[in-house]
């Protein structure tokens, strides 16, 4: 059973193919869409062409697919974990082995076709924090939010996969290291509407021997949920920019509900 059906308006000139396409739904899943008793208004004999003037929006299932497939701690004294950048001298490749020696690696996956209309974003508490690009991070950010969205890759970008490697350097006292706790969430895009289908909570830091968990990931909470709704209208990136605090935040819908 889809976790719930999102309802989309279908432009003049595209089809219902188009809007499958856009939200990662298989074409052979057709008839079962167009089957649903909430598109009951989609003629029986209609094909995957169909679309304006006949059919001018349709419900579209919103499946329960997003899988945490890896989650480890993670070390490299001799490169460091952030990449490097080949312009950088000595003293700068030497710097950012210095500052990203310590962190955490979390890849998480879904079902589902590449597509437009899913996106991942990552909501943050960080205490502690290092310089990056220059300034300090703001204490609760939206990870990467860049062009104006949220998503943690570009709005236009098809995506399956989300990866991230969180990490800073170890202090030389327990408590002053970098303190992390982020919500991960896979979301639905049908602008300016952005809606949390299911997300994980993850929270570790870093001491003087490296990192370690505070909370191993796992399925993020109603509160947690009501949390990072809160940081995605305050629309603050990780660098300081716009993240789309301008777009409407929902936190998962009913099981079975429409979201319109």
């Amino acid at each position: 059973m889809a976790q719930f059906l999102e309802r989309v308006s279908i432009i003049p000139g595209q089809s219902a193919a188009a809007t499958l396409a856009r939200y990662g739904i298989d074409s052979a899943r057709w008839p079962e869409v167009r089957q649903l008793q909430q598109n009951a208004h989609i003629p029986a004999d209609s094909g995957l062409n169909i679309g304006p003037p006949r059919v001018n929006w349709l419900c579209v299932p919103i499946d329960d697919f997003m899988t945490i497939v890896n989650y480890r701690i993670v070390k490299d004294t001799v490169n460091g974990l952030r990449p490097a950048n080949l312009s950088w001298t000595p003293a700068e490749r030497a710097a950012n082995v210095k500052a990203s020696e310590h962190g955490v690696e979390i890849e998480v996956e879904r079902d589902g076709n590449p597509c437009v209309g899913l996106h991942w974003v990552q909501t943050v508490k960080k205490r502690n924090a290092t310089r990056f690009h220059g300034l300090i991070p703001p204490p609760e950010f939206v990870d990467t939010g860049v062009t104006g969205t949220p998503f943690q890759y570009d709005a236009d970008s098809p995506e399956d996969e989300f990866s991230d490697t969180p990490c800073g350097p170890a202090p030389s006292t327990f408590g002053m290291g970098l303190d992390f706790a982020a919500t991960v969430s896979l979301v639905v895009w049908t602008p300016p509407r952005v809606t949390i289908v299911e997300g994980y909570t993850y929270h570790f830091q870093i001491g003087p021997a490296g990192a370690f968990w505070i909370l191993k990931p796992r399925e993020a909470t109603d509160a947690e949920y009501t949390d990072q709704v809160r940081i995605l209208m305050a629309g603050v990136g990780e660098v300081h920019q716009d993240s789309g605090k301008n777009l409407q935040y929902r936190k998962p819908p009913q099981l079975g509900a429409i979201n319109q």
